[in-house]
């Protein structure tokens, strides 16, 4: 045999002695575990009995505080309602009560304004009464008053009759005036009649102002000349415009005059001539 043949076998040899320590040492440690696991499974079971007669236990204690807390919150719950139909009860003596303060607030209340309704109507009568008198006085005076008024309303209308009979007479008389002028020839127009026997003075003046009236449609023209120019109602007025040639605008006829001034009316108006402010008004040409 070889040196490497023994050396292989002396190998060999120790690693089977090794494997057999390691085998017996795990055998060892295997049978001390088991050992170990018994009693542990044991002492398990031990502590799970004793667990269970705990749990038990502890049941039979919680189904008797349950009980307990159950007979508790029943006689709670009943001192609750107790409690809350006595709160009810105060309540409703309470609202009996403000309802029997109000009655008798009420009462008193209206006793005192019936007593200051009678003192106030018992015043107030007295002082109808005096103002009844008053009144009836005024009443008496106005009446007085009034039958004076009816009487001078009365001899108003008299006089008014009398005077519409003489006005209708008058009328009368002139009609028949006017028939013997115009029989005879003359003009029975009183402003010709004024121009023929005082003729307009020959004055200047100038236009004020110009509009149309709203009513008639009538142009009118105020002037600057008035009865103090000696201007009378029915005068004719000629319009002109002075510039670097004089033009004709028309002509007015008066028919209001004042100290001052008067108004026309445009009777006569030229072709394309439009009478405006500042223009000028002469009696004759």
């Amino acid at each position: 045999m070889t040196f490497v043949g023994k050396l292989l076998v002396i190998i060999q040899l120790v690693l089977s002695i090794c494997f057999m320590a390691l085998a017996g040492a795990v055998f060892t440690r295997h049978t001390q575990w088991q050992v170990k696991y018994t009693e542990e499974v044991a002492a398990k079971a031990s502590v799970e009995k004793e667990l269970e007669r705990e749990r038990a236990d502890l049941k039979v204690i919680e189904d008797s505080l349950n009980e307990k807390v159950k007979t508790l919150q029943a006689s709670l719950d009943d001192e609750v309602n107790k409690k809350n139909a006595a709160e009810q009860d105060r309540d409703l003596l309470v609202v009996q009560l403000s309802t029997e303060k109000t009655k008798v607030n009420t009462a008193e209340s209206l006793e005192q304004i019936a007593a200051a309704e009678a003192e106030n109507r018992r015043d107030e009568a007295i002082l109808r009464l005096e103002q009844n008198k008053v009144l009836n006085t005024k009443v008496n005076e106005q009446d007085s008053i009034i039958q004076q008024q009816e009487d001078e309303l009365f001899n108003r209308e008299v006089e008014r009759r009398t005077i519409v009979v003489r006005y209708s007479d008058l009328l009368s008389q002139v009609a028949i005036y006017r028939k013997v002028l115009a029989a005879n020839g003359f003009d029975t127009d009183p402003k010709a009649y004024a121009r023929t026997v005082a003729p307009t003075p020959l004055v200047f003046g100038e236009v004020v102002e110009t509009r149309r009236s709203a009513k008639t449609g009538r142009e009118l023209v105020e002037i600057s000349l008035g009865s103090d120019d000696g201007i009378k109602d029915g005068d004719t007025l000629f319009v002109y415009r002075v510039g670097e040639r004089n033009q004709y605008l028309g002509e007015i006829t008066v028919e209001l005059v004042r100290p001052k001034n008067a108004v026309g009316i445009v009777v006569n108006k030229a072709k394309n001539g439009v009478i405006e402010a500042k223009d000028h008004v002469t009696t004759r040409l």
